[in-house]
């Protein structure tokens, strides 16, 4: 069953752009850390990185699709990845923010056993997986919501990613696109399980001069009550007319 947890009227979108960063930035830290570390101990070409069909154990494929979204093959692949996590992730924390937190386990776990299951045998490191995932999130949630901040929210990311669109065709024989795919398919399933979420309610305003001749009309009705008894007559009650002009 789809959840349907509308944000509060109060609560305002899009989230400043200080709060809707720090979850990135903090997680592109880790993954500075985690690349260091894995270089210091030379982990990449072992435990720590998804080498595709060779571990069938449950033990074994959890820990490969768990991890691989962890580790770089150099500098250059680690700091390209980090620019567009922060740029999408921020921009998917700022106007779907139950969405997105909602899609990150789908999109991670989920583009890790895609991957296990659909690509080249060899080894697969990198976080585009999950950022296509991310990438695919804000276009579907654009197109299918088509309301003024998911709309600018798929606006930015195209016109700046719009290569991710179709960037898991097969190109170089060096890339993972079947890591771009898994994340792709992810990240459309997550926006259509998870589209719902961040939806406002309606909001509805008093005219005024209506508000105003209600408040007259009901004060009025409170005193005739004041003064009456058994057997008198009761108050006019009050008669609200809604004139339409042909």
């Amino acid at each position: 069953m789809l959840s349907f947890n509308p944000i509060p009227a109060d609560h305002p979108l899009p989230i400043p752009i200080k709060k809707a960063i720090k979850m990135p930035f903090l997680f592109s830290l880790f993954l500075i850390y985690m690349y260091f570390i894995s270089w210091i101990f030379s982990w990449v070409s072992g435990v720590t990185t998804l080498r595709t069909g060779d571990d069938w154990s449950v033990l074994g494929v959890l820990w490969q699709i768990s991890v691989f979204h962890l580790f770089h093959a150099s500098l250059g692949h680690l700091f390209s990845n980090i620019a567009s996590l922060l740029i999408l992730c921020t921009l998917a924390n700022m106007f779907f923010p139950l969405a997105f937190k909602k899609a990150i386990p789908y999109i991670w776990f989920g583009s890790g056993f895609l991957l296990w299951l659909i690509g080249r045998p060899g080894i697969h490191v990198g976080a585009s997986a999950f950022i296509y995932g991310v990438f695919h999130l804000i276009f579907w949630l654009a197109l299918i919501r088509r309301d003024k901040l998911p709309i600018l929210a798929g606006f930015v990311a195209i016109l700046i990613f719009g290569n991710m669109v179709f960037a898991f065709i097969p190109t170089a024989s060096n890339v993972s696109w079947e890591g771009h795919l898994a994340g792709a398919v992810f990240g459309f399933m997550s926006a259509i399980l998870f589209f719902k979420e961040d939806i406002r309610p309606p909001q509805y305003k008093w005219n005024e001069d209506v508000e105003g001749s209600i408040d007259l009309e009901m004060t009025r009705i409170d005193r005739e009550f004041e003064h009456w008894k058994p057997g008198m007559k009761l108050p006019n009650a009050p008669v609200f007319i809604d004139k339409t002009t042909n």
